[in-house]
């Protein structure tokens, strides 16, 4: 074999490989498609209920509310780590 059909087999391959995956892509969006559609024709979505309004409660309790020893210990400890 010389290279000129060494080249034309070459651009053959090519052409038949970029033939299969078009068509592989082609076949994919119409399953895609017809999914969609089916999908939606059938199980169609429900409005969504709004959400029940929440009551302020404000967190009172001791675990929430920091000390001012514990405020000054994490301003010290970011305040050190942000001067390494």
């Amino acid at each position: 074999m010389n290279i000129a059909e060494l080249m034309s087999e070459g651009v053959y391959v090519m052409l038949v490989g970029m033939g299969v995956v078009f068509g592989f892509l082609g076949v994919l969006i119409f399953c895609t498609s017809t999914m969609s559609s089916l999908i939606s024709r059938y199980f169609p979505v429900e409005e969504a209920k709004p959400a029940p309004k929440r009551r302020n409660v404000k967190n009172t309790s001791q675990s929430a509310r920091k000390s001012d020893d514990e405020l000054a210990a994490i301003s010290a400890a970011i305040h050190h780590h942000r001067n390494k």
